[in-house]
């Protein structure tokens, strides 16, 4: 008789051991990325820009790199060429009346998905988290801003993707809106209110079925001076995205006519540049990118929310090693403030390829032991403190 009771008890024990390690497992694979980890500035790595198939070497070369997370633009396209327009509001009251349901106006074409899920598989592979980006056509976004029906079908574009991989664990974030530029609306407010309103439809899609993915706000036009014009969304999981890539003078050099003068970083004053347009000549160092800075760390400890700069980088051809010590000051104060950080980025154009060592514009050859990418692969493995 105690032996049968011996026997059930440990059959018990052995099956409630199973189940609980099982329920661990699943738990500890739900979301590996964390808000606290964007919070504590410990998400670093690259912009892969769109979405593509890569071979074993483009991913062997991210590997050595020691990029833990790569941030992907996924394209959301239309179902329809012939979508109207169906309002101009002038306010976003006007908008938040009864939302109109489109069965489909965006949508993310299963190629798109093939690819993604091949990324997705090399990501468990090589064990690196993924920030996915939405794209959506940038050529409709003034449309977006006063249409009720664009931004209720990107709000349900967004649900079905999320409810697509809401079971994924490498997936980091879903940053909702690739540089949302509010092209037609000149009121600065009135971007912010209609953005605001946006966001929070998209973020409340995703939440009815993805309760608690990271999820990244990335404000108008990425840019930091904004940052004390930012209202805060209700949901708590949200980080606010910036882009970083002051002063374009140095940064952006050669890639357009409008800043076509070779310039060092760090920059004295003696070039009389005023890269805040307020009129004040300005050296170009450390203390003036902590100073561009400040408003977004203001943003972020007023309101207790974590911060990613979406992108950041500088030209390879910049004289006098500027790309290492820009890179090297900018992550500096990223570091202060405990923002996460994303660098543009990894094979995605010549002229910030961190690989090329030359300060020859139109040098092609790429070198793991340039400066540059041996710097930011300190950064991202933790090496350089």
């Amino acid at each position: 008789m105690n032996y049968f009771r011996n026997l059930i008890l440990f059959f018990i024990l052995v099956m409630s051991t199973s189940y609980a390690n099982a329920a661990f497992t699943l738990f500890s694979q739900k979301n590996t990325v964390t808000i606290d980890n964007f919070r504590n500035g410990n998400i670093k790595g690259f912009n892969i820009g769109v979405i593509a198939d890569h071979d074993e070497g483009y991913y062997q070369e991210l590997k050595e790199a020691g990029a833990k997370t790569v941030r992907v633009i996924i394209p959301f396209s239309k179902c329809s060429q012939t979508i109207q327009v169906d309002d101009t509001p002038e306010d976003v009251s006007q908008i938040q009346s009864k939302s109109l349901e489109p069965k489909c106006i965006y949508k993310v074409n299963n190629n798109v998905i093939s690819s993604f899920n091949k990324l997705l598989s090399q990501a468990k592979k090589d064990n690196f988290n993924i920030i996915v980006v939405g794209d959506f056509e940038q050529n409709p976004q003034g449309d977006y801003w006063t249409s009720k029906k664009l931004q209720q079908g990107i709000s349900i574009a967004w649900q079905r993707f999320a409810e697509i991989y809401k079971n994924e664990n490498k997936i980091a974030a879903y940053d909702i809106f690739n540089n949302p530029n509010a092209i037609g609306l000149n009121n600065p407010q009135k971007v912010q209110d209609f953005w605001l309103y946006g966001a929070s439809n998209i973020v409340q899609h995703i939440r009815e079925v993805d309760s608690s993915r990271v999820i990244i706000y990335q404000v108008p036009y990425g840019d930091p001076l904004v940052a004390d014009k930012i209202k805060p969304l209700e949901d708590k999981n949200i980080v606010y995205g910036f882009d970083m890539f002051y002063p374009y003078q140095i940064t952006f050099q050669g890639m357009s006519p409008q800043y076509n003068e070779r310039l060092s970083y760090p920059l004295g004053q003696e070039f009389r540049l005023d890269p805040f347009g307020d009129g004040n000549i300005r050296a170009i160092n450390i203390d003036d990118i902590r100073l561009y800075l400040s408003r977004v760390n203001k943003f972020s400890k007023d309101n207790n929310v974590p911060i990613l700069i979406s992108a950041f980088g500088i030209v390879h051809y910049a004289p006098n090693r500027s790309g290492y010590r820009y890179i090297q000051d900018v992550t500096t104060v990223f570091k202060e403030n405990g923002f996460s950080w994303m660098y543009q980025g990894f094979r995605i154009n010549q002229a910030m390829d961190p690989y090329i060592a030359s300060e020859n514009k139109d040098a092609i050859e790429r070198s793991s032991s340039a400066p540059m990418i041996s710097l930011l692969s300190e950064l991202m493995s933790g090496a350089k403190k």
